[in-house]
C-alpha cells in the first residue's frame, strides 16, 4: 500500500536547460516552444551516477527516472515516487511542494532516493544534448537518457559497451578512476579492453549464454586495481556467463559476479 507524505524541499531546483537535438529547440529570444513545451511528455532514465568525481553505481536492480507532463513533475529511485508541480522561470525549473509515497525499501534504495532529493533540491545545472539530460549540482551529477530511446535496446553484437559496475555478492565497485573497460562482439569474435590490458577470443551466443574460447591477451605492466580487473573479467567471460540487454545497459552475470555496461554507441 503506498501511502502519500508531503516534502518539502528547501532551496526548490533550479536547473538550466538547453534543449538541443531532437529537442527541436534553441535559446534564443522567441524561440518556437517553451521550456516546459519541450520538456513535456518526456521521462528520463538514468545511466551513470557520479558524487564528487567519482562513479556511483544504481542500486542493483534498480531504476531512476525524471519525467515531466502537463507542469507536474514525477521522480522515482526505484521505490518510492516523488511528485508535484512545477514552472520555468528564466533558466530555472521552481518546483512546489512535493509528495510522496511512503513504502518501506531496501537500504541502498532509501539511499538512493535521498541523493536524488538533494540533487533536484540542489540548484542543479542542466545539459540536454539530443536525447541526453545530465543533472549536476553540488558534487552531485546524473546522465539520463530519454526513456523513449532506453527502451529501444541496441544489440549485442555490433554495439561498443562501456562496464560501469562490478557486483559481487551484495557489493558494487566501480572501474579503477581514469580506466574505460570497453567490451565489444562483432560476429564470433569478442574483444575487452580491462583494467590494463586488451584481449579478445572467439565467442558464441547460445540462449543467451556466452561461451568463449582462450582469451589472448596484452601482458602490460599495470597498477595492482587493473590488474584485479583484468582477471576479474577473465574469470566471469570463462564461466560460461549469461547475458541479457536492458534498455541501454548489457547485463553479465556469472555464479557470484554479475558486469554492468552501458552501451557506448
Amino acid at each position: 500500500m503506498r501511502v502519500w507524505r508531503t516534502v518539502l524541499l528547501l532551496g526548490v531546483a533550479s536547473i538550466g536547460l538547453s534543449l538541443l537535438g531532437a529537442c527541436g529547440g534553441s535559446d534564443s529570444v522567441g524561440e518556437p516552444r517553451s521550456r516546459a513545451e519541450q520538456l513535456d511528455g518526456r521521462t528520463f532514465v538514468a545511466q551513470q551516477l557520479s558524487q564528487d568525481g567519482a562513479s556511483l553505481p544504481l542500486a542493483p536492480g534498480s531504476t531512476m527516472t525524471v519525467g515531466f507532463s502537463g507542469g507536474k513533475l514525477t521522480a522515482s529511485a526505484g521505490c518510492n515516487t516523488m511528485g508535484g508541480s512545477f514552472t520555468i522561470e528564466g533558466t530555472a525549473l521552481v518546483v512546489g511542494t512535493l509528495a510522496m509515497t511512503e513504502m518501506a525499501c531496501a537500504e541502498a534504495i532509501m539511499a538512493q532516493e535521498q541523493w536524488l532529493s538533494h540533487l533536484l533540491s540542489s540548484k542543479p545545472t542542466v545539459g540536454i544534448e539530443g536525447v541526453s539530460l545530465t543533472l549536476a549540482g553540488e558534487g552531485s551529477t546524473a546522465v539520463l537518457i530519454d526513456r523513449a530511446v532506453a527502451e529501444a535496446a541496441p544489440p549485442i553484437r555490433g554495439t561498443t559497451w562501456l562496464l560501469t559496475t562490478v557486483i559481487t555478492g551484495q557489493t558494487a565497485s566501480t572501474p579503477p578512476t581514469g580506466v574505460e573497460s570497453t567490451l565489444l562482439i562483432e560476429g564470433d569474435r569478442l574483444t575487452i579492453q580491462g583494467g590494463c590490458n586488451r584481449g579478445g577470443a572467439t565467442v558464441t551466443i547460445t540462449d543467451g549464454v556466452l561461451t568463449t574460447g582462450p582469451f589472448m591477451m596484452t601482458k602490460m605492466a599495470c597498477e595492482p586495481a587493473g590488474q584485479a580487473l583484468d582477471q576479474t573479467l577473465l574469470d566471469v567471460f570463462g564461466a560460461a556467463p549469461t547475458s541479457r540487454v536492458e534498455g541501454q545497459n548489457l547485463f553479465i552475470d556469472a555464479d557470484t559476479t554479475s558486469l554492468v555496461y552501458v552501451a557506448r554507441n
